[in-house]
């Protein structure tokens, strides 16, 4: 072991011939280039010149303290021990610098390349603010940034050997795009967050960004970037933040790949730039409000199958904010909380209970009761399948509960829709208070191959209010060369009355004659139409006259959907009928004798299309209709903050 000085002008670290190495500074150079045990000094005697890196050399140690020359080259530096840079130098290094035992790095505000710290047992702290261009990766050993600013394009500790990494008190900043944050293995991963900011910035980048939390508890999250566009950021992981915000002032999107905890919330868009908020799969994922208290404040978010936990007295979402589902998931709300009127939504299927909240009003409340929709028959060789009936309705208004206790509800299940030749099942009754008031699920359609053949809709769901609609008739007939086309589902009943019942198929010897009846709107509309030749049924309105779907046209607002005469299926629109928030669905439309319906009734209580026949007898499998809910509503005895009503779009 020993010191090496740079000495008598530029070369290679290297160089053989005329050697620049000594062992004082300012001395006489020939010795040998420096070794892994060497300590390397580049200081004010060593001049105004140029070291260039090239392949991988290593040190004990690198100082430069003193130095007015430039380290520059595409070589890498292994270093077992500290390395210090200054402002007088110029640092141009492009290769990797590894940490392989314990040591500070003083950066002189030079900005490095890519960076590793990799050895067991070791520390690495740092002794300023860093800023590397690259990668950060930490490997073994432990990584602590000891309060210090810290900048890469992309930090990772992802893998199984021991280590440490303690971030501090200062700011992480990512430049990079891709996986920018990466602990998607943790094994043998001692985190300390501390109180570091870490900042997902890139100020020209458009591309996406990952952050791979690891399960880990963070402080602060930042999406950064002002005005630059970019594509999304994904977050994975089952991770904790003390808090989430965003710099950004144009519109920009965030994925959640899992359920996610924060103890506040700072993200906000702004008029015309939204922040949509996604789950990143057909999942629906919750976010959960830790630590007790209130989120306000937030606005201008576009909300896309998320449920916010706890279900009441949490998160006060603003007037400029949406919330909708993807066309595939009849389930997922996101929940807000103290508008003139509360609103929370329950839709668990299992046994579950509800916190009565603590502003509860016993004079002014309102609890919706939807069964689940009924299933569609699958067609027999001779019979459309019959369609789902619709949920029942049941109203309780002014309940008299005690803040605090627990209220043990279940939304009724859907039911499934039978495949080819196998009849549907009925939607699971919903209940408030163990059982003390229910409404009833739809009966599931039904096909018979029998001589004569027959089809039957699913029967009306029951509630104490109103009833749902009965499911349509699948078309039935006695000839082998005749398709049969089936029944639209029903509607589900609602607050404004009973759902609309489904209309009913037609059969014909001509493959592009055959039609679906039409969906039933929901609570108080009409009833689907009957399927006429080439010609789906028209869907039922909703009670607001409003809704229905033409022939193979998705219903809106409550309305049912138009049966199917040889194109994709449509489905039965989303109730709006409990102020603003959803409700009972219109049923979907009966499907013709060309595809095995796949698609849904509407949200909440419709029942879905029996399937058709072909005019060889082909048989399909009928859909399954949409799980009941249950909607409670109340003016708070003592308001808090605004929200908003749940809007979708």
């Amino acid at each position: 072991m020993a010191n090496r000085f740079w000495v008598g002008g530029s070369a290679t670290w290297d160089a053989t011939v005329g050697t620049k190495w000594s062992l004082t500074s300012g001395g006489i150079g020939g010795q040998a280039v420096p070794t892994a045990s060497d300590d390397v000094f580049f200081d004010g005697a060593s001049g105004a010149v140029t070291c260039t890196v090239s392949g991988t050399r290593s040190a004990k140690s690198i100082n430069c303290t003193g130095f007015t020359g430039t380290l520059t080259g595409t070589g890498a530096l292994n270093v077992s021990g500290s390395v210090t840079f200054v402002a007088g130098m110029t640092m141009t290094v492009s290769g990797r610098i590894t940490f392989l035992a314990t040591g500070t790095f003083t950066s002189g505000g030079k900005t490095v390349a890519d960076v590793t710290v990799n050895g067991t047992g070791i520390t690495v702290t740092l002794g300023d603010a860093m800023t590397s261009s690259e990668d950060f990766i930490v490997t073994a050993g432990t990584f602590n940034a000891a309060g210090y600013n810290f900048t890469a394009s992309t930090f990772d500790s992802s893998g199984s050997t021991a280590r440490t990494v303690t971030m501090g008190s200062g700011t992480w900043t990512l430049t990079g795009t891709g996986t920018v944050w990466d602990l998607a293995t943790v094994t043998n991963l001692t985190f300390n967050a501390n109180t570091a900011n870490i900042v997902l910035s890139g100020a020209v980048n458009s591309s996406a960004k990952v952050f791979e939390g690891g399960n880990k508890t963070y402080n602060t999250l930042t999406i950064g970037g002002g005005a630059a566009t970019s594509q999304s950021l994904a977050i994975d992981g089952i991770n904790t933040f003390g808090d989430i915000n965003s710099t950004k002032t144009v519109a920009h999107t965030v994925f959640f790949r899992s359920g996610q905890t924060f103890a506040n919330w700072s993200l906000s868009g702004s008029a015309g730039n939204l922040v949509t908020l996604q789950a990143s799969s057909t999942a629906v994922y919750t976010l959960t409000k830790s630590g007790g208290g209130y989120l306000t404040g937030i606005d201008y978010l576009t909300i896309v199958n998320l449920v916010a936990s706890p279900i009441s007295d949490t998160w006060y979402i603003g007037t400029g904010s949406t919330y909708r589902t993807t066309s595939n998931l009849g389930r997922g709300f996101f929940l807000t909380q103290r508008e003139a009127t509360a609103v929370i939504v329950l839709d668990s299927t299992t046994s579950s209970t509800f916190t009565v909240p603590i502003d509860w009003n016993n004079t002014n409340n309102t609890i919706h009761l939807f069964g689940g929709g009924g299933g569609g028959a699958g067609s027999r060789s001779r019979a459309g399948g019959g369609g789902g009936g619709g949920g029942g309705y049941t109203k309780l208004l002014n309940q008299t509960e005690i803040p605090g206790a627990s209220i043990t509800y279940q939304a009724g299940s859907n039911g499934v829709g039978g495949s080819a030749a196998v009849n549907g099942t009925a939607g699971g009754t919903t209940s408030w208070d163990s059982g003390a008031s229910t409404a009833g699920g739809g009966g599931g359609g039904s096909a018979t191959s029998g001589s004569p053949p027959t089809s039957t809709g699913g029967t009306a769901g029951v509630g104490s209010t109103f009833n749902g609609g009965v499911g349509g008739a699948g078309a039935i007939t006695l000839s082998v060369s005749v398709g049969c086309g089936g029944g639209g589902g029903a509607g589900a009943g609602g607050p404004n009355g009973a759902g609309g019942t489904g209309g009913n198929g037609i059969s014909s010897s001509t493959a592009g004659n055959i039609a679906g009846g039409g969906g039933g709107g929901n609570g108080g509309g009409t009833v689907g139409g009957n399927a006429s030749a080439a010609t789906g049924g028209t869907g039922g309105n909703s009670a607001a006259g409003v809704g229905g779907g033409t022939s193979n046209t998705n219903g809106a607002v409550g309305g049912g959907a138009g049966g199917s005469t040889g194109t994709a299926n449509s489905f039965g629109g989303a109730g709006i009928d409990v102020l603003g928030v959803g409700g009972g669905g219109g049923g979907g439309g009966g499907d013709d004798e060309n595809d095995a319906l796949t698609t849904i009734g509407g949200f909440y209580g419709g029942g879905d299309g029996g399937a058709g026949t072909t005019t060889a007898g082909t048989t399909f499998g009928g859909a399954s209709g949409r799980q009941g809910v249950v909607i409670v509503t109340y003016v708070p005895a003592t308001p808090q903050a605004k929200g908003f009503f749940l809007l979708f779009n």
